[in-house]
């Protein structure tokens, strides 16, 4: 930005010189007017004077225009900038009527970067032009920074923007010579009346259900099931790639994500054992490990048995199965959650 205001500065010091320079010239011709009284050398004078001015005055408002674009263009992906969106929505409040957000947000753009960042970087240029192609003359696709896109369109109601979205991202592209699908989470929202900035926080709200149930998807908004952004549209402060929806952040380093792709079967089968596991656990629990071993441990003696109080022991055991009773419970939950996240999407 600071090379941008240096440039333009030198540019504005480039149309002053202009003007002193023509100044210079016409005060020569007015001096030779009064020293010879020869009027054809004043109008060459003069013209000269004109000529030098507007010349250089067209080369700097070419310069100017030429950095004022850099400047709101993304150097990557050839997109207008957040500034360009933000001008956007401005326009679309001050114009009202019908107004068609999209909010698009890359998914696993780490693990492309893995192959490099070259391939990252053709991997995000090439859903920008998928964007930009999607909506045509009928909308305007912008990136707002990092791996985040939005569409604009005046033009296009949700329905047609989810479903031009959706078959522009399903043709497979090609990162370090494997073709892949692009994986995108997006969020249509539509703005009749309120703020446009309103609209562009409910199409953020929407793409955020879509990344916890895993990303990948297109959902229209909706309040019941994405929440109600403030009336101001702000959108959150905390984004997901600080910390995923729903849970608090790490509490070291020892609790990594870890990313995994199931099918709806899979994922169903994961949460009948887990559930499996927590009623096993629960069962020994309610028995207070008097006759009922955890699973994995049938036939197992606690060293010092016999000096150990039959009572404390139970209730030790009983403890312990409550323990990984609540584990799984938990984990079991969490999976039902993602399920049903997934099957509340479109």
């Amino acid at each position: 930005m600071d090379s941008f205001l240096t440039s333009l500065a030198g540019w504005r010091r480039h149309r002053v010189r202009l003007l002193a320079a023509a100044g210079i010239l016409a005060a020569a011709g007015c001096m030779l007017l009064l020293l010879t009284g020869d009027p054809p050398m004043v109008t060459v004078a003069c013209a000269g004077a004109a000529a030098v001015f507007v010349a250089g005055y067209r080369s700097a408002a070419v310069g100017t225009r030429a950095l004022l674009a850099a400047a709101y263009t993304d150097p990557l992906t050839g997109l207008p900038t957040r500034a360009v969106a933000d001008h956007l929505m401005a326009e679309a409040d001050r114009a009202g009527g019908w107004l068609g957000v999209v909010v698009a947000d890359v998914d696993n753009l780490n693990d492309i970067n893995v192959a490099g960042h070259a391939e990252g970087d053709r991997y995000l240029a090439t859903i920008a032009r998928r964007l930009t192609e999607a909506v045509g003359h009928r909308g305007t696709a912008v990136r707002l920074g990092g791996d985040e896109f939005a569409v604009f369109s005046t033009d296009l109601s949700a329905d047609q923007l989810r479903t031009a979205v959706r078959a522009c991202l399903a043709d497979p592209t090609v990162v370090a010579g494997i073709s892949v699908r692009p994986r995108v989470s997006v969020g249509v929202a539509a703005r009749i009346t309120g703020r446009a900035g309103y609209a562009l926080a409910c199409a953020d709200a929407a793409m955020r259900t879509v990344k916890a149930a895993g990303g990948d998807n297109i959902a229209v908004y909706r309040p019941d099931r994405d929440g109600v952004p403030p009336r101001e549209g702000l959108r959150p402060q905390l984004r997901r790639r600080d910390h995923p929806p729903g849970r608090q952040p790490l509490a070291g380093p020892v609790d990594r994500l870890l990313r995994l792709y199931l099918t709806a079967a899979e994922a169903h089968g994961v949460h009948y054992a887990l559930q499996n596991l927590h009623d096993r656990w629960a069962q020994a629990s309610r028995a207070g490990g008097a006759d009922v071993r955890p699973p994995g441990m049938a036939g197992t003696a606690s060293p010092g048995l016999a000096s150990v109080h039959a009572a404390a022991w139970q209730a030790s055991i009983g403890r312990l199965c409550q323990v990984e009773a609540d584990r799984y419970g938990r984990l079991a939950q969490r999976v039902l959650q993602i399920i049903d996240r997934a099957n509340a999407l479109p």
